[in-house]
């Protein structure tokens, strides 16, 4: 009997020896952590996949607290993925709450509950009582507000209120996360936002107006009078801003904003505005070339149209407007004087030679 136990504790440290190079074996448990030693990735990612519930959570919370800003911890964030149903949601949540903002590790647990409900139609009390706690950072509310529901009447007034947060990044996520559950109610706000700024009030200015050109653009009632009667609406506040706001990046914006609308007089506004730099004014006309394609290819082009054109091709010649160009300008010969014709030759020349090529795609997309 006895030389049978020797014989079977033989054959048990050789086992623990062929598998203790990686993974250590304790009383109770099984760990990967600190014993990767001379192991290739994907041998790592197979013992970790191999490892029970609880010796893998203890392991992912060792990766977690000791190796947040190494390489190898990657693969513990790997494989967390992939094993996330293996977490309740009060874990995930815990988790949350007890990681320190002062590391991505929040980020972690914060994508692993969104993992768990892609469609964004879950959300805690302790989510809310997180979010509105003003101890915590605003990026990670930011972040937060993608990761989680907001449904009920209680959820979606701590939203409301949080598109009025002193961060203009945590309010302009919050108009935006609105925009995705209550669009009506973040269009209504948005406006309002627009009046009071326009009577020296509200600076939350940049969302509201983002806002507001999003629904615009992808708004699929017909541009109607409706729709015309907003666009001018906001189109002058932009102006306002673009005249008289010292803020660089808010004027940017607004040259976003207009060249989303896919707008004749949006893009009219932005490239003859003397507050706006050739950079902004390329940007809107690379990406709107084809409201001038469809002016110049009318069976009858306007000539207040084609000068614009001109002005555009001047400014950003493009390649793909080149023929247009030269048809409508045969067929409306009268829009330049004799002088300023000599130019468009040289015009349509730096077209074909310097020109872009058209974003076609944008045009597909409309």
């Amino acid at each position: 009997m006895k030389n049978k136990w020797k014989i079977f504790l033989a054959t048990a440290l050789a086992v623990a020896a062929l598998v203790g190079v990686s993974v250590f074996i304790a009383a109770d448990r099984r760990e990967v952590w600190g014993h990767t030693d001379g192991l290739t990735d994907e041998e790592i990612l197979q013992q970790l996949a191999d490892l029970e519930t609880e010796d893998f959570k203890r392991d992912v919370e060792k990766a977690l607290a000791e190796g947040e800003n190494s390489e190898i911890s990657r693969l513990w964030i790997h494989t967390l993925f992939q094993r996330v149903d293996e977490y309740t949601d009060d874990e995930l949540i815990e988790n949350f709450l007890a990681s320190s903002q002062d590391s991505l590790v929040p980020h972690i647990w914060m994508e692993l509950y969104a993992e768990k409900y892609p469609d964004m139609d879950h959300n805690d009390p302790r989510f809310l009582a997180w979010l509105q706690d003003p101890q915590n950072g605003s990026g990670f509310k930011a972040a937060l507000l993608f990761s989680v529901g907001f449904q009920t009447e209680e959820e979606i007034s701590v939203l409301q209120e949080l598109t009025k947060d002193a961060d203009e990044g945590l309010r302009l996520n919050a108009m935006r996360r609105l925009e995705l559950v209550r669009p009506a109610d973040a269009l209504d706000e948005a406006w309002q936002i627009i009046e009071n700024y326009q009577n020296g009030g509200d600076n939350r200015i940049h969302g509201a107006i983002d806002t507001i050109a999003q629904q615009l653009a992808d708004s699929t009632m017909a541009r109607n009078s409706h729709w015309q009667q907003q666009k001018g609406k906001l189109m002058a506040v932009c102006q306002q801003i673009l005249e008289n706001e010292p803020s660089q990046t808010l004027k940017d914006s607004v040259v976003y904003d207009m060249q989303l609308l896919g707008d004749w007089d949006a893009l009219q506004m932005i490239v003859e505005s003397p507050d706006v730099d050739q950079i902004m004014k390329k940007a809107i006309i690379d990406n709107n070339y084809f409201l001038l394609e469809e002016a110049l290819l009318a069976p009858e082009p306007q000539a207040e149209q084609l000068r614009f054109a001109v002005d555009c091709m001047e400014i950003l010649p493009i390649k793909d407007l080149h023929d247009p160009l030269e048809a409508a300008l045969a067929a409306q010969p009268q829009a330049f004087s004799a002088d300023e014709a000599e130019d468009l030759t040289a015009l349509l020349d730096s077209m074909l030679e310097e020109g872009v090529n058209a974003k076609t795609w944008l045009k597909e997309d409309r």
